[in-house]
């Protein structure tokens, strides 16, 4: 960073994984509310294909660096933010709606998507775990509305470990089924995995295969 660029993963136009570069790009600078985070780690979910491949369309700025979950620590902070210097953090929900994501060495977050990680998890285990355990909260507790008492069935597309320690937080009972092997759509956002919970797996299941299948023709970026 001390030439005020960082190599990172990006491209210009989606299609194909070969449309993915590696090089030089500018060093982000973090805006008032915004803290610069040394990217430690970094998550690969579903929708960072879809965006890539064109299959799920946002504004994407040119060059676009994927990536939505990161883990890492604290190197510069703007005037308005509550995180210092230091801090150890994990946030998701970047490279979405315009924003760059996390395949690089170092990404600006606005301080209300990141989370400080406690002592004893690494950074890898943080990042690996951000989407998928946003996605299993929310279904299963905003979207799924669960209360005590009430018995879930998971299957593999969800984090065993994480949604086990949610269910365990707030629910009496745990019943893990294989209900199709391995979900992967589910995962793609919220809107996906409340479908999924709240409407049955076949319906759930179709209406993931409706956005994977969506077009993938190439297109530049403005």
């Amino acid at each position: 960073m001390s030439d005020g660029r960082m190599r990172a993963a990006f491209f210009t136009e989606t299609g194909p994984p070969e449309v993915i570069r590696s090089g030089l790009l500018p060093t982000p600078v973090p805006g008032p509310a915004e803290v610069l985070v040394r990217v430690e780690a970094a998550a690969l979910n579903p929708i960072d294909t879809y965006i890539r491949a064109g299959s799920v369309r946002f504004p994407l700025p040119n060059p676009y660096i994927p990536g939505c979950d990161l883990a890492g620590t604290v190197v510069a902070t703007g005037p308005e933010s509550a995180f210092k210097v230091g801090d150890r953090v994990w946030g998701s929900n970047q490279g979405l709606f315009g924003r760059q994501g996390t395949f690089a060495e170092y990404c600006a977050v606005d301080q209300r998507w990141l989370y400080h990680i406690p002592p004893a998890v690494s950074a890898r285990a943080a990042a690996a775990g951000a989407l998928v355990g946003i996605t299993a909260h929310l279904g299963l507790f905003l979207h799924g509305g669960l209360q005590a008492g009430e018995t879930v069935f998971g299957d593999r597309g969800v984090d065993d470990a994480l949604l086990a320690e949610f269910v365990k937080q707030a629910l009496r009972h745990l019943i893990r089924a294989l209900v199709l092997g391995h979900f992967l759509a589910h995962q793609i956002d919220g809107r996906v995995a409340a479908h999924f919970l709240g409407h049955g797996v076949a319906q759930g299941f179709a209406h993931g295969l409706g956005l994977a299948a969506l077009d993938r023709k190439s297109t530049r970026l403005n």
